[in-house]
């Protein structure tokens, strides 16, 4: 090397440094000055003042409860007051950084500083780095101080774990992120349009968008501020699914990147700079491209779910329509190794029909690696989550019975779990206020372990139905875990050196393995062994019951045995063991079944600290209780407040549940209040009633027996709408037609669940003791844990008629009863020295099918309620019974009659429920009152034939129009000329019949609602719609026969609702009647003074036809078209 190579290669070391030196005093020195323009700037002032107070409020009222507020149920959830504090800010911190991002070169400008910048020798990159950095620094601050207020608040709050690395997630993964994102997406669109109005609305616009249209669409990926992630944290597992969290958010950090790359490339050239670095475009490049590449990975992973989900349900449908074969008995080897199981299953198998091949399921998530039958090798097949093995032995040789060894190894695949549930709802959020969970359905990782029955971890026969009907089969478990994780399954449990063994009393239809750090607690009462595991860090549930370890035992006694004296069932099981499991583990629930997979046999997998339910919150029903007791002046007694406390909480989560089945969503739904409902131990775990296609009988006795434990009737407006929906299909089709449509899982279930009840209602009202389950004594006791046929359940049953018949009858049918009521009568009577109240209903059925009446009565008057707190009212739904009347009664087709019905106190309210009818809605209710005196008589209850039920009309001179009749009709202005018109456009668009309209935030587009308050023959609705100016109308047409004076009155339903900020409002309804000479323009009364049939005045009509419209136009915040009535003078 010759001596000038190394005089001149010194100072290029000592350049490239010295530059690197300097390029870092030019980033630090614009850092430096943004961050303090944007500290003195008001803007950034008044939002970190304005932010951080919304927060700190939120801390002390919602997360500590201070003042005597009700605190949040999710805080004592690890986690989540850091998780909650950064939803909220990020959300703001995204649209002030927006704000002040766009304006990035606007500032200097303002304040005279450009000059100092120019006369620097610095490139663009420096430049635009030193603003990000500036920016950074100034929002890292804040971000530091919500660090630093969550962990005080988290130390602070009684029972809530402190774990340190959801402090660093949510910094560095969650909130960060987003203000990388949001800052170079608005320099860059700052460079390109060069408009700060115009750029801050484009952002604004995209985030928009982001939040109430694109949401969690392609499973996330344009969720940039992680609204929609699924980031809730659990003490079992941390963070689920975090190598997708961190494609995600690392994606959106490189498209910042990017963003504040291109905008040293398109910003204006300053003074001094460079020419376009060649690098930086290779940069800018390279950036976009493995974001990119992040991106479609996400969305990769996704659709490569939907592939295997819909190759298993093709696979699945070419599965025999009735088993081949029976697992008689199972024993599962299973070692769990680091994030895998090992596991073997040695199986007995009885043959049904000579094969020879035996198909099994199987999570495709496992590798199989050794088949063997009857001790020899076979040879086999795993794909799509069916294992086919070969079962010949050799040619010609078959049998009866084999044994089979199956190795296999791995663990299952999330995204072939529940292939069946349908892929929109799938990606539905699983949202606990307002926080977002993920949805796993089986966990197999070092330090937790979670498998159901439907993860498809052990082999089962497969054939076409055998998710809805499993078979009952007797299993032993043997476990042992490297990580020495306790265990819990079904069946008495062994405890060996290295292993737990798992044996069970009786056959079951599913088996379940839960292992993690657990500290568990168990009490043994009535010979029935109850067992509570939490996580080793939740201290919630042993702090709070304490004080009554000697009184639980006769509190469970007590809660038990009220439950069943309802069920009139025993518990079939020996063991009931509530297990918390993480917030992300999610179950569906199944068109076949009234529970999901939260409920096992013998076992209640409880959510994480009740994943922030606040019908489980501990902390509210104690500080209920305490308040309650010191309001009365009584001192308020611990064991007394958590005796209450249990049997409140324990009786309302697993018994009693207020709430019923179904949501007020498009899709069937397992409402929160029932996913830990103890009933399916009672039948569906119990019991397995076999049929070809749908298990009809078993669906229908399941939710009979089911709604007994109710304890209300069940019209609130969740149940109804999902009521509504299977009366509505069984108006169009037969239960034949639509059991044969393969698409109408919930549909099938809605009608199945509805003539269910009714079918053992009929049965109930034919038996002495008007309960059907007195009457199936024997097939519950002998049938229990083994299959059978609803032809051995029906034969059993005691009760006149033919049962079998009628069951056969009642899915073929097409025809519906049809009821109207007449006006109730009531008296008081005297019968031995005592007054007894007679209430007497005239019915009507027009139908040609004989219908069920379900007949409430309630005494207590509800408004001796008020004034109480929650938790109490939660108290009283479990410890006393209600203080109504049930009774049931058939009414024949074609017939007119009136139902008697005679009690020993006064009542109140009569509710009458028609089930399965052309009554849509099916709930009717009557106020009792003005009992008249009638001395000394005869009393009689019963059901009596009349001639009439109503007083007769002059019908030839009235004539009515309803909101379902021919002549009804929409008149609404379809041009768009504004975004409000398109926008309004929209939402019609995906109007469907039928939906529920939001009285506190009404729909901008004509909807069908029903409703119990609205007119109508036998389906009662109405078309609604918010008040607008006057450009919609609904018009009523009727033809009239002769001309004449009419009276003209219109239909108002009763006790319209209207939300808090309406809560006094005044409004009326504006018509326009068209009349002979001409038309008048008529203002209801107050629509919530006046309601019913309320007149419009008397009009003189030409024959032909008469119109009377209703303009959209009103004070009201709605307006209501429902019937009008013509009635001739």
């Amino acid at each position: 090397m010759s001596p000038y190579s190394t005089t001149t290669t010194k100072p290029k070391r000592k350049n490239v440094f010295s530059s690197f030196l300097s390029a870092l005093y030019y980033i630090s020195s614009v850092g430096n000055f943004e961050a303090r323009i944007l500290w003195r700037s008001w803007l950034f002032r008044v939002f970190s003042i304005l932010i951080l107070a919304i927060l700190v409020l939120f801390d002390l009222f919602g997360v500590l409860g201070i003042a005597g507020a009700n605190a949040w149920p999710g805080r004592n959830l690890p986690g989540n007051i850091v998780y909650m504090n950064f939803f909220l800010f990020t959300i703001a911190q995204v649209i002030i950084a927006a704000f002040l991002s766009a304006d990035f070169l606007g500032r200097e400008r303002k304040m005279d500083t450009t000059e100092v910048f120019y006369t620097r020798p610095m490139s663009n990159f420096q430049y635009v780095l030193g603003k990000t950095w500036g920016a950074m620094m100034v929002f890292g601050g804040l971000n530091l101080l919500v660090i630093i207020l969550s962990m005080v608040v988290t130390l602070l709050t009684p029972d809530t774990p402190f774990a340190l690395s959801p402090f660093l997630f949510f910094l560095v993964v969650y909130s960060l992120p987003s203000l990388i994102f949001i800052l170079g997406f608005s320099y860059v669109l700052m460079v390109l349009v060069r408009n700060q109005a115009v750029t801050f609305v484009l952002v604004l616009g995209f985030g928009a968008t982001v939040l109430f249209y694109l949401e969690n669409m392609h499973w996330g990926v344009w969720d940039f501020m992680g609204f929609f992630l699924p980031v809730h944290y659990s003490g079992f597992t941390g963070f689920s699914d975090l190598y997708a969290i961190l494609e995600q958010r690392g994606g959106y950090v490189l498209l910042g990147c990017t963003g504040i790359v291109l905008t040293t490339l398109f910003l204006p050239r300053l003074p001094g700079g460079k020419r376009r670095s060649p690098a930086l475009i290779g940069i800018a490049v390279l950036s976009l491209l493995v974001s990119g590449s992040f991106f479609y990975g996400i969305i990769d992973e996704g659709r490569n779910g939907l592939v295997l989900r819909e190759e298993i349900r093709n696979n699945e449908g070419g599965l025999p329509d009735l088993p081949e074969a029976q697992i008689d008995s199972c024993f599962l080897d299973v070692k769990h190794i680091d994030n895998s199981l090992d596991c073997d299953a040695h199986l007995k198998i009885s043959l049904f029909s000579e094969t020879d091949s035996l198909k099994l399921a199987l999570n495709s998530g496992f590798s199989v690696t050794a088949v063997a039958v009857n001790g020899g090798k076979a040879e086999f097949d795993h794909k799509s989550g069916i294992l086919n093995i070969d079962i010949t032995g050799g040619p010609g040789k078959m049998h009866s019975e084999i044994t089979c060894r199956i190795s296999y190894s791995g663990s299952p695949l999330n995204k072939t779990i529940y292939p069946f549930v349908d892929e929109e709802k799938r990606q539905m959020l699983s949202r606990f206020d307002p926080l977002v969970a993920n949805k796993k359905y089986a966990f197999v990782e070092s330090e937790f372990i979670l498998l159901t029955s439907e993860s498809g971890w052990y082999p089962k026969v497969a054939w076409k139905n055998y998710r809805q009907q499993p078979d009952f089969t007797n299993y032993k478990l043997t476990f042992n875990s490297e990580n020495n994780l306790k265990a819990f399954s079904q069946g008495k449990s062994v405890v060996g050196d290295s292993m737990v063994e798992f044996i069970n009393d009786q056959p079951l239809n599913a088996l379940t393995l839960v292992a993690g750090r657990y500290s568990s607690s168990e009490i043994v009462v009535d010979s029935i062994k109850y067992q509570l595991a939490t996580n080793v860090d939740n201290n919630l549930i042993a702090n709070n019951f304490d004080q009554v370890a000697d009184t639980i035992p006769s509190l469970i006694r007590n809660l038990k045995n009220q439950y069943e004296r309802r069920l009139k069932l025993e518990y079939p099981f020996r063991r009931l063991k509530v297990i918390e499991v993480p917030v992300h583990f999610y179950s569906w629930l199944q068109p076949w079944r009234s529970g999901t997979d939260h409920i096992q046999p013998e076992m209640i997998l409880l959510p994480e600290y009740g994943t922030g339910k606040w019908f489980l919150d501990i902390n509210r029903t104690r500080n209920d209780f305490e308040e309650e007791a010191e309001q009365k002046g009584e001192e308020p007694l611990e064991e007394e407040v958590q005796a209450r406390m249990f049997v409140t909480l324990a009786g309302n989560a697993f018994l009693f549940p207020r709430w019923q089945l179904f949501q007020s969503i498009n899709e069937r739904n397992m409402d929160e209040w029932n996913r830990i409902q103890v009933y399916p131990l009672y039948f569906f775990h119990a019991y397995q009633i076999r049929e070809k296609g749908w298990p009809v009988f078993q669906i229908m006795l399941d939710e009979a027996i089911r709604s007994k434990s109710r304890k209300e009737f069940g019209n609130s407006w969740r149940q109804e709408n999902d009521q509504y929906k299977g009366h509505l299909a069984l108006k169009n089709k037969s239960l034949h037609q639509w059991l044969n449509n393969k698409n109408a899982g919930d549909t099938i279930a809605r009608i199945l669940n509805l003539t269910g009840v009714q079918f053992f209602a009929e049965i109930s009202s034919a038996s002495d003791e008007k309960d059907f389950i007195d009457r199936m004594h024997y097939p519950l006791k002998n049938y229990a844990f083994q299959r059978s046929s609803p032809a051995q359940w029906l034969n059993a049953i005691e009760t006149p008629g033919d049962p079998e018949k009628k069951y056969r009858e009642l899915i073929q049918k097409s025809q519906l009863p049809a009821f109207k009521f007449g006006t109730v009568q009531t008296s008081e009577l005297r019968q031995k020295g005592k007054s007894q109240y007679m209430v007497s209903l005239p019915v009507d059925n027009e139908g040609w099918s004989d219908g069920v009446l379900d007949m409430q009565v309630t005494f207590l008057d509800l408004s001796e309620n008020r004034g109480r707190s929650f938790s109490q009212w939660m108290y009283q739904n479990v410890e006393n019974e209600e203080n109504v009347a049930l009774k049931t009664y058939v009414v024949p087709a074609r017939s007119k009659v009136r139902i008697d019905m005679v009690y020993d106190e006064l009542p109140r309210e009569l509710e009458v429920n028609t089930g399965v009818a052309r009554n849509i809605p099916p709930f009717y209710s009557f106020t009792l009152e003005n009992f008249e005196y009638k001395g000394q008589e005869n009393i009689e209850e019963g059901v009596f034939n009349v001639d009439s039920i109503v007083e007769r009309s002059d019908e030839q001179n009235t004539f009515i129009v309803d909101n379902e009749d021919p002549g009804f009709l929409i008149d609404s202005r379809d041009e768009i000329r504004t975004l409000k018109d398109w926008w309004i456009q929209q939402e019609s668009e995906k109007v469907k019949d039928y939906v529920r309209f939001r009285h506190w935030s009404p729909q901008p587009v004509w909807i069908s609602s029903l409703g119990d308050k609205y007119f109508g023959e036998y389906l009662r609705s109405a078309s609604l719609k918010a008040s607008g100016n006057g450009e919609d109308r609904a018009r009523w047409t009727g033809r009239i026969s002769e001309s004449g004076s009419y009276e003209v009155q219109v239909y108002i339903p009763v006790n319209l609702d209207v939300g808090w900020r309406n809560r006094n409002s005044k409004g009326s309804f504006k018509y326009t009647v068209f009349h002979a000479n001409g038309k008048d323009e008529v203002d209801t009364p107050p629509v919530r003074e006046r309601n019913g049939w309320v007149s419009l005045g008397r009009f003189y009509l030409d024959e032909g036809d008469a119109v009377v419209e209703l303009s959209d136009k009103s004070d009201f915040p709605y307006v209501v078209a429902d019937a009008v009535k013509w009635i001739k003078n």
